[in-house]
């Protein structure tokens, strides 16, 4: 996971894809896929612009696509989402198939407490880069945030699966460690608690230390203590 899901959740201004209103502002560049607008003619010359250098600077649109979407990470990890989106809006419009773009869509809706659309980002990353581990353990963090919202079974269900067809395949120790963290927060979700401990005393073999630091844990032992 680039980065957790945990971030401070600010309010999230959606723009819908049928709105059919002509945008001639630059707005739309902090709205995800440019927010499914039409842009102004003005708009849309600066796009073929930009189009126009990155052809130049670089051999595929594919390589100028991974470029900024790498860029929308380095922008991720400095908390300013803002930039992050238009970063991840000029690789999606190099390349409407780029999955790190849509992974970053995700991970910005997410800390917006947009947690449907940032599901539906996830599952796209998912569609162009099956062999997108990690993104998994995205998509079961937000189900995990989203329970806690909405108190729907079938998120704790969703979130179990993903961690463990992520766990099915993986040879990340830290990812495990991860992994490992969100399917016994699920359990304890569940009061399945004999499951949370199973993972928690999976976590405590790769990493004790780091084990004592989950939130997860004072109230596992609240509820479920050991002798």
């Amino acid at each position: 996971m680039r980065l957790s899901l945990l971030a401070i959740i600010g309010a999230c201004t959606l723009v819908s894809p049928a709105v059919a209103q002509v945008v001639h502002d630059g707005s739309v560049n902090l709205l995800p896929m440019y927010g499914g607008v039409q842009k102004s003619r003005a708009l849309r010359k600066a796009d073929e612009r930009f189009l126009a250098d990155c052809d130049h600077l670089f051999q595929t649109r594919q390589a100028a696509a991974e470029h900024y979407a790498s860029k929308g990470w380095e922008f991720i990890r400095k908390e300013d989402f803002n930039t992050a989106i238009k970063r991840f809006n000029q690789a999606w419009l190099l390349d409407s198939t780029n999955a790190s773009a849509y992974w970053g869509f995700g991970a910005v809706a997410g800390t917006r407490g947009d947690f449907t659309n940032s599901l539906h980002y996830f599952q796209q990353t998912r569609k162009y880069d099956p062999t997108n581990l990690k993104v998994l353990l995205d998509i079961s963090q937000t189900l995990l945030m989203r329970f806690e919202l909405t108190k729907q079974p079938p998120d704790l269900e969703n979130a179990i699966k993903c961690v463990q067809l992520f766990l099915t395949d993986s040879h990340d120790a830290l990812g495990n460690f991860q992994a490992y963290e969100k399917i016994a927060s699920a359990y304890l979700f569940k009061r399945d608690y004999e499951s949370a401990w199973k993972y928690v005393d999976l976590a405590t073999a790769l990493n004790p230390i780091e084990v004592q630091k989950w939130t997860l844990l004072p109230e596992l032992k609240r509820v479920a203590a050991r002798e």
